[in-house]
């Protein structure tokens, strides 16, 4: 498209061009038109009463009446044409004035957006690099005396407090015994009634691990959420092809830990977030292969479908 509109810019230019060159041809024949009427008149009327200076003003208002009527007309109609040809030529000089405009502000509007994606990609990557940060700067420790940081520190917190045993105090006076080793041995339970109990512990152990470890997750939690916002919100600026490439890039960031929680934390998060998640498939990656409660829940997230 682009290049037969070049073409066509360019068709028009050499157009222009040969008509400006033409009309001004045209002048120049005008002038030496009139220039040779008038030797033409000077030599007829030489020729049939002579050429001498006059030494009457008769005779001089007789010559010129001669000359006025014989070359007013002809001067009239190329003063005519001379004013068409000029405003031709305004039109024309108006016209490729008008099409530099228009390529100059394609030109400038092409670098201005050049300009707001390479902004967007910085504050971008700054921002995930903040988030990297958050995640990098988690530190716990447990009883046994071993310390853990960064995303090897959400890994444990995630065993410590999502997973059994640790979270049978939660599941206390909820399930039979029955059900609850089969919740966690096939990720099932024997009934609806059943399943709901599960489900409110499950996000009751979330939400008592965000209170314990609120330090370590509040922090990256809510970067993640604002950076994902923010891409969303760039809704005039940035291509849709290019939000996903970003999400891309997050999805290639996220540790097993950060995206169980933020599975986890989708029950609680508004509908946009919500509409984020499954639009750009943040939770594409979720791991359900060492985790009985993330499948048991992944079953149960209507709000994710």
């Amino acid at each position: 498209m682009s290049s037969i509109k070049e073409l066509q810019d360019q068709t028009d230019e050499e157009v222009s061009n040969f008509f400006a060159e033409k009309m001004l041809r045209d002048g120049r024949r005008v002038f030496w038109g009139i220039a040779v009427a008038a030797l033409s008149a000077l030599a007829l009327y030489a020729g049939k009463f002579g050429f001498t200076l006059a030494d009457t003003k008769d005779e001089w208002g007789v010559f010129g009446d001669f000359l006025g009527g014989l070359l007013n007309p002809i001067v009239g109609i190329a003063t005519v044409f001379l004013v068409l040809l000029n405003a031709r030529l305004q039109r024309l000089e108006l016209r490729n004035s008008l099409r530099e405009m228009k390529n100059s502000n394609s030109a400038l509007e092409k670098q201005n957006k050049s300009i707001r994606i390479q902004e967007f990609q910085n504050v971008f990557f700054n921002w995930l690099n903040t988030y990297r940060d958050a995640v990098n700067s988690v530190s716990t420790a447990f009883p046994n005396g071993k310390s853990y940081s960064g995303q090897g520190a959400l890994l444990k917190i995630h065993k410590h407090h999502m997973m059994r045993p640790e979270v049978e105090r939660v599941f206390a006076n909820r399930l039979t015994g029955q059900d609850f080793n089969s919740l966690f041995n096939t990720s099932t339970v024997s009934s609806a009634a059943a399943e709901q109990e599960a489900e409110d512990a499950i996000l009751k152990a979330w939400e008592l691990t965000k209170q314990i470890e609120l330090e370590n997750l509040e922090v990256p939690m809510r970067s993640l959420l604002g950076l994902m916002e923010w891409i969303d919100n760039q809704s005039f600026e940035i291509p849709l092809p290019q939000k996903h490439q970003c999400f891309r890039i997050i999805r290639a960031n996220l540790s097993s830990a950060e995206l169980i929680f933020l599975f986890y934390e989708s029950w609680s998060l508004s509908t946009r977030q919500i509409n984020i998640i499954k639009e750009f498939s943040v939770l594409e990656k979720l791991p359900m292969n060492f985790d009985p409660l993330v499948i048991f829940m992944k079953s149960r997230a209507n709000h994710l479908d």
